[in-house]
């Protein structure tokens, strides 16, 4: 995705023509965003500077635990214009709360492992990657992570 599709995701979700963005004077209004903690560097660097630079405005975040958000958005306690999470489920909240008709994907993300060499494990990884450990051996839901092991196996086996 490239950063004109990320800004028009941010226009659609928050229910605002691209018409309407470029109406604004000198001064730049204030879009207040509610995203997921772990975007935080992404959203206060780069999409900041591009929604000052594209749509005129002042993008003023709230990074947060998107769950937590999501409560917070449905109880009413906050009113973003625009709120991003990295799984669907807290949207899911905010969508059931009645507060907003729809979300879009805009994007996909993908779980990265990293090990230290010096890890008293790393012969063990080296042998055999956690990418293809995972794939066996990790079930991934929206709302948690279940780590199967068969009857009589361990993680050392």
């Amino acid at each position: 995705m490239n950063r004109r599709q990320f800004l028009f995701g941010i226009s659609t979700a928050s229910g605002v023509s691209s018409g309407a963005w470029l109406s604004f004077g000198a001064a730049q209004a204030a879009l207040e965003v509610a995203y997921a903690g772990s975007m935080a560097s992404l959203m206060e660097g780069p999409v900041k500077r591009a929604v000052a630079a594209e749509l005129k405005l002042d993008l003023q975040g709230r990074a947060q635990g998107a769950s937590g958000l999501a409560q917070l958005i449905a109880s009413g306690a906050i009113h973003p214009d625009v709120f991003i999470s990295v799984t669907h489920s807290p949207v899911d909240t905010v969508t059931g709360a009645g507060k907003t008709s729809g979300a879009t994907a805009i994007a996909s993300t993908e779980m990265v492992i990293a090990y230290s060499p010096k890890s008293q494990f790393a012969p063990r990884f080296a042998r055999e990657p956690w990418g293809g450990f995972c794939k066996r051996r990790v079930s991934v839901s929206a709302a948690q992570i279940r780590l199967r092991i068969p009857k009589g196996e361990t993680l050392s086996s």
